[in-house]
């Protein structure tokens, strides 16, 4: 005899309640209350007959034997067993059951985890009040008034079309900080009446409503309504309505303000809030609440509509049934026995499901990187990827390897597994060369002209593309305001001097005034030297033997200039470079002397050869290129300085320099932006991946 049938059944909780399931399910279900803990827990058939059966027996082979006796029922000890487990994990045995020895509470890591995710703070217990407020508020939870406030809610639709550009544009009232307090009041007002309606409508039904509070959704506030106990109904339809009380308030909201927003005078102030409302009413409605993949009002909604109970994991267990099925041909039995429509349904849902957790758990990763402090953070949403994303792969990933003799036997599965074998060899193999990076190339000696001063063009003495020699004047400046400047110093200098003679024949004047006079004297030199070398500037002498380049028409002599106007540039034919910045994790990968080219941004077809001829020991503080940046639509990451005069990167960067013997003849004389490939050491995508992980962790941890 197996010596598990002898497994002697725990007596239960005396205070469980049972309930009969939805009316009109495809299949027959109970609800199990626990009072203590005032938990539901929905459990099928199989469950119901054993749990009858529990006072009239002693051990799992005996109540085996009873139901395969008294029932069509055919279960397997594990299954008891395995019932037993849930019993005790949930607290739904009497306190004098004996303790499980695998059904140690989970590590307090765990709970922490799970808890700074989501966590509920209860703050009220409501019922007393709503079932003395609910005669008052029954008419309102009436299907005539919800009605009237639809056909209200049309009318108020088709008058605000008429108006759509004003009512639109209100919009622009949220960019205010006044708009988002506003906002943040209208939204807190209108989450309340939305609880409210779930509260009402759940009394209304007999529901116990034992709190209401506040849950934190990784520390974001959502209010909620405890309304569990609305398992006990045996009605799918007042199951609804507790689910939809709430939209069907904010829809009714919309309707009085949006009738309020026509009516109000435009541009005052209840016509602002009346927008407000309106706004955050329906957005939240429809795209929240309304949304089945959000564990929100939505989901349960349609769970009561179409009778399937725990929906999300069902049909996630179809949807990878169905990805074995497609992927290597298995043709296993399904999940579970259910009409081919509802399991087209189920799949199709748990498709979209899977898709929408992908980006909703990465979200919520990224967003708990950036609210918790360094190296918090990053932790968090390590553990939060590997928690929410990757073990569900990895458990997807240990059944294909169960099942991979029956997948090497079909030739779909085979031709799918080379195929994933092909795709992991991409990402392992390090068939990667080339190292690319954005960078420019520019003319080695290379200059642009500017106004030292708001100036007039006295003599304009060069051309475009006009060979000039190092020390050639290219053209005169002057400036009025400088010689005003210069003239007034001048005519000051010669009053001090002729002051300062007086002082030396004048013994009163030289005792009082002569020091003072002096050193005004100087520094009226100084500042007279300085205006005068600021006006040698205005005459502008080429730097180095080069070309005139980029000589605009409006440049000619008589001209009005200002010192942001570009005269004209000189470079240098023959002596041009490039630089790239190059990512940390690419580092390690070249080396000076190693080959690459350029290929112009404007020029995808062309390509000039380079060579490697520095590379920077640390990274750069800012960024020389502003057409390299984001800010200038360009590929690298970065963001003014405090003083927003340089551009600081937002990772780590690494100036390369490379050389290249001449230019070519089809290229512009002129700074070209675009990509620089350089030849250097094969790796793999999957080690450049954790190498730039690596030194992300590095850098926000602070070891580095």
């Amino acid at each position: 005899m197996d010596p598990v049938s002898d497994l002697p059944l725990p007596p239960l909780n005396p205070l469980l309640k049972l309930y009969q399931g939805a009316s009109g399910a495809r299949e027959p279900s109970w609800s199990l209350h626990n009072p203590v803990s005032n938990a539901y827990f929905k459990i099928g058939w199989a469950e119901f007959e054993c749990l009858a059966r529990f006072p009239y027996v002693r051990t799992a082979g005996e109540l085996k034997e009873k139901l395969e006796r008294e029932t069509t029922l055919r279960i397997g000890i594990s299954e008891i067993a395995d019932l037993i487990n849930f019993l005790h994990r949930n607290g739904l045995l009497a306190a004098t059951a004996p303790a499980l020895p695998d059904a140690a509470p989970p590590p307090w890591w765990k709970k922490l985890f799970h808890n700074y995710l989501y966590f509920t703070l209860p703050l009220c217990q409501p019922e007393p009040f709503l079932k003395s407020t609910l005669p008052v508020v029954a008419p309102l939870l009436s299907r005539t008034f919800v009605s009237v406030m639809m056909i209200l809610f049309v009318i108020a639709a088709f008058m605000t079309l008429q108006r759509a550009d004003e009512f639109l544009h209100s919009f622009n009232n949220f960019l205010s900080l006044e708009g988002v307090l506003q906002g943040l009041i209208v939204l807190g007002l209108i989450k309340i009446v939305h609880e409210l309606a779930h509260a009402y409508t759940a009394v209304k039904y007999g529901v116990a409503v034992p709190h209401m509070g506040v849950a934190l959704i990784v520390m974001y506030p959502v209010l909620y309504t405890e309304t569990t106990s609305s398992w006990q109904l045996s009605s799918r339809k007042q199951r609804f309505h507790i689910g939809v009380a709430g939209i069907v308030a904010e829809l009714c909201l919309s309707a009085i303000f949006l009738l309020l927003w026509n009516a109000a005078p435009a541009g005052s102030l209840m016509q602002g809030l009346s927008f407000s409302v309106v706004a955050i009413s329906l957005a939240g409605s429809l795209l929240i609440n309304l949304n089945p993949l959000m564990r929100f009002d939505g989901y349960y909604m349609l769970s009561d509509l179409t009778g399937i109970e725990n929906l999300q994991f069902r049909a996630v267990a179809f949807a990878r049934h169905r990805i074995r099925e497609i992927l290597f041909g298995l043709k296993d039995d399904p999940p579970e026995s259910v009409p081919e429509s509802q399991a087209r349904f189920m799949t199709g849902f748990g498709f979209a499901l899977l898709i929408y957790r992908f980006f909703l758990f990465l979200g919520i990763a990224i967003l708990v990187y950036h609210v918790f402090f360094k190296p918090l953070g990053l932790f968090l949403m390590l553990l939060e990827l590997g928690w929410f994303i990757g073990l569900p792969v990895w458990s997807e990933l240990k059944i294909w390897w169960q099942k991979r003799s029956r997948i090497a036997a079909m030739r779909r599965g085979r031709f799918a597994a080379a195929f994933l074998f092909a795709c992991a060899a991409l990402l392992v193999l390090p068939w990667q060369k080339a190292v690319t990076l954005p960078g420019v190339m520019y003319s080695e000696s290379y200059v642009s002209i500017y106004p030292y001063a708001a100036s007039y063009i006295e003599e304009l003495l060069v051309r475009e593309g006009e060979s000039v020699t190092q020390g050639q004047t290219l053209v005169r400046l002057s400036s009025q305001e400088l010689d005003r400047k210069i003239a007034m110093a001048r005519t000051k200098v010669e009053s001090l001097k002729r002051l300062q003679s007086r002082a030396r024949t004048d013994a009163r004047l030289m005792q009082d005034r002569y020091k003072d006079i002096d050193l005004e004297l100087q520094l009226t030199e100084q500042e007279l030297a300085g205006l005068i070398s600021q006006q040698e500037k205005l005459v502008v002498i080429a730097p180095f033997d080069g070309v005139i380049k980029d000589l605009g028409p409006e440049i000619m002599a008589g001209r009005f200039v200002r010192k942001v106007d570009l005269l004209f540039r000189m470079i240098r034919p023959g002596a041009w470079q490039a630089t790239g910045y190059l990512a940390e994790s690419d580092l390690s990968r070249i080396e000076v002397g190693d080959k690459a080219i350029f290929i112009p941004g404007g020029a995808p077809f062309t390509a000039v050869d380079l060579r490697v001829k520095s590379v920077a020991a640390t990274d750069v503080e800012s960024i020389a290129w502003p057409e390299l940046t984001a800010p200038y639509k360009g590929p690298l990451a970065a963001e003014p300085d405090s003083g927003g005069s340089r551009l600081v990167p937002l990772r780590s960067l690494y100036t390369v320099d490379l050389t290249l013997p001449t230019r070519p003849e089809n290229l512009p004389d002129m700074v070209l932006s675009g990509e620089i490939r350089i030849s250097g050491r094969r790796t793999s995508p999957a080690l450049r991946f954790f190498r730039e992980l690596g030194g992300m962790i590095l850098r926000e941890s602070g070891f580095n």
